[in-house]
């Protein structure tokens, strides 16, 4: 437990810098301090607090006839993932999305950098709502459910509208996320003591991962999703 709010403090940076990611830190490395029967609600709980203070930072949300359709839909998927956690042995499943995912990192560093800034004309709403449903699903299940959207959103937006587009949704699924753990039991203790002791170095690694965002170069962040990507395959297949 000693380790919970280091975890937490990274996780946090890393989510207020890109957006993105708590849940891969958290899961990643909280599996190892605590357990995955842990890890993966308590990264559940650390998602609605940061994501509060994220949605706090970028106030003006792009596009709500996009996140709104997103919101819903991840919230959907999450419910059926957590659902899917409390009864289906999800092992099985990490290879073969870990790969999937590693590839996708690829593609999306490749893609990312023939693609030109004024190419990047937004997200149809009809492949935001597959992607955030899907990604939903994953979260529910792994924790880390944010690949598909991620790889969708920021083929189509810089990081400053890549960030506030995605702040609602994943704060609506984790909280979907977190509600499931808790109605079928499989919101621990252990988790619940975690995100307490956690609560401390949160707005710190908030702070720090704001003033990061506002210094990456765009190129730089491309870099850097990619990498949690890779980081989250790894972590899938590992």
């Amino acid at each position: 437990m000693i380790l919970i709010p280091l975890i937490a403090l990274l996780a946090a940076i890393v989510k207020s810098a890109t957006g993105f990611g708590l849940a891969l830190v958290v899961v990643g490395l909280g599996a190892v301090a605590i357990g995955p029967q842990h890890a993966i609600p308590l990264a559940a709980l650390l998602d609605v607090a940061t994501g509060l203070a994220l949605l706090h930072q970028t106030r003006a949300t792009p596009r709500p006839a996009v996140w709104r359709p997103m919101a819903v839909a991840m919230g959907t998927g999450s419910l059926v993932g957590a659902l899917l956690f409390s009864r289906v042995d999800a092992e099985r499943l990490l290879a073969p999305i870990g790969v999937i995912v590693l590839v996708s990192a690829v593609l999306l560093t490749v893609v990312r950098r023939r693609l030109r800034p004024r190419e990047r004309s937004g997200l149809p709403l009809s492949m935001a709502v597959s992607v955030s449903g899907l990604g939903g699903v994953l979260g529910g299940l792994f924790g880390p459910g944010g690949p598909p959207v991620v790889i969708a959103a920021t083929l189509a937006y810089d990081k400053t509208d890549f960030r506030a587009l995605l702040a609602p949704v994943f704060l609506a699924a984790a909280v979907v996320r977190s509600a499931t753990y808790v109605a079928t039991g499989t919101m621990t203790a252990t988790a619940v003591l975690g995100a307490v002791v956690a609560l401390a170095v949160l707005p710190v690694g908030a702070w720090i991962g704001g003033r990061l965002h506002a210094r990456l170069p765009e190129p730089l962040f491309g870099l850097l999703v990619a990498a949690l990507l890779v980081g989250t395959g790894l972590r899938l297949l590992w």
